[in-house]
């Protein structure tokens, strides 16, 4: 009711599109290179974690932003 995000919830779980005012966007991003990290590298991404199977040395990085949706944080 005050049009500030209170929590976030995954897309299919919004009960009530008109309530949303913000949304929150994460990438997970892989090197091409396999050889580039000496062992597997462990990920959490979306809150869960990443399996990388054994031989796999790609480095990958989340990059994530929380964003205001336009004209959705205005008191009406």
């Amino acid at each position: 009711g005050n049009h500030s995000p209170n929590y976030y919830v995954s897309a299919d779980a919004v009960s009530d599109w008109t309530n949303v005012v913000s949304a929150k966007v994460s990438l997970l991003l892989r090197s091409q290179s396999n050889a580039v990290l000496s062992e597997k590298q462990n990920i959490t991404f979306n809150g869960a974690t990443v399996q990388i199977s054994d031989g796999d040395q790609h480095l990958r990085r989340v990059f994530s932003s929380t964003v205001s949706l336009r004209n959705r944080n205005i008191g009406y």
